[in-house]
């Protein structure tokens, strides 16, 4: 998977095997929208990510809940 964050707000991942036309993965208000996301990175573990934002925060997101984040 890879993840791409959008002006919209929006956290979304992409399957590595399958096409890009669509995400398989996504929170649509993960943070602010019109803030840029300027890091999004990955544990060891390929189980959470870390995002952090214009909007003043840093989220931690596990990959098998991926509906709201673990911190923030």
């Amino acid at each position: 998977m890879f993840f791409g964050g959008c002006m919209d707000g929006s956290l979304q991942g992409f399957s590595t095997t399958r096409n890009f036309h669509r995400p398989e993965m996504m929170i649509r208000d993960a943070h602010e929208p019109q803030e840029e996301y300027s890091s999004i990175a990955s544990y060891e573990d390929g189980q959470k990510i870390v995002t952090r934002n214009t909007d003043g925060t840093l989220k931690i997101w596990d990959l098998r809940k991926f509906v709201k984040p673990i911190f923030h």
